[in-house]
């Protein structure tokens, strides 16, 4: 298990710091495709390997960034990833790949909800609601396309290779059971994200108030339009995968 957390956590923060400086629209958080390592970890190997790989992985690329340990990811990150791969472990506990799409829905919600609330806190000095709705959602949508269509590839070439070494139940499940849940969760995430945005559109001031504060108060106009433009344009992005996912499905 030592040595699994290591391999977990060792990867996780060279994928991680590939793209350590590609942050959000606020200047805070980074943009995380390898969150794909940890989950992948999870699945093969139970929800403690996981979570603690993840936890290391996340303070090992964010000190090694910023040439210290840093305190913002020992305070919010490494909880945020705790709850998310827990979480995670939890549900698919009694593995289907229909409950591996939820759980990597619902995890990533919990995490980085969790990890936005404390990480908010600690560097604004009070958990602004705007900037924690928007990490979370800028989090969220940003590591679910890649946790739900690579993590299954990754977890096939595992079993296949290491059969004696990850759970057995993995082997059984149907890779056919992934086409409408993976489906659901990335058209409704799309579909979610460019309500927003029209929403942005519509009532730009509101988006404002909610989204521009602190220190951001003085950027409220390139702010919003920022993050409506990238709410439009990630959401048509995650409605378009899903619709190559279902073009996918009728084919097969």
């Amino acid at each position: 298990m030592v040595s699994l957390v290591a391999m977990n956590a060792a990867l996780y923060a060279i994928a991680a710091y590939a793209t350590a400086y590609i942050e959000s629209p606020w200047g805070m958080g980074q943009f995380r495709p390898a969150i794909v390592i940890p989950v992948t970890f999870a699945t093969l190997f139970g929800p403690w390997v996981g979570a603690f790989g993840g936890a290391l992985g996340t303070l090992l690329v964010d000190s090694i960034k910023h040439g210290q340990i840093y305190m913002p990811s020992l305070v919010a990150a490494v909880p945020g990833h705790l709850v998310s791969l827990l979480v995670y472990g939890w549900i698919i506990k009694k593995f289907t790949w229909p409950r591996f799409v939820l759980g990597c829905v619902v995890s990533l919600l919990a995490g980085n909800l969790v990890t936005a609330i404390l990480y908010v806190w600690f560097v604004m000095g009070q958990p602004y609601l705007g900037l924690v709705v928007g990490l979370t959602a800028w989090w969220y949508v940003t590591m679910l396309p890649f946790a739900i269509l690579l993590t299954p590839v990754l977890v096939r070439a595992a079993t296949s290779s290491v059969r004696n070494l990850v759970r057995q139940d993995l082997g059984q499940a149907s890779l056919a059971e992934l086409k409408r849940p993976t489906f659901l969760a990335l058209g409704g995430s799309g579909l979610a994200l460019l309500v927003g945005g029209l929403i942005s559109l519509v009532y730009p001031a509101s988006i404002a108030e909610l989204f521009a504060v602190g220190k951001f108060a003085a950027m409220k106009s390139s702010l919003t339009e920022v993050i409506t433009w990238m709410s439009m344009a990630t959401g048509a992005v995650l409605c378009l995968t899903a619709g190559a996912v279902a073009l996918w499905a009728a084919k097969k």
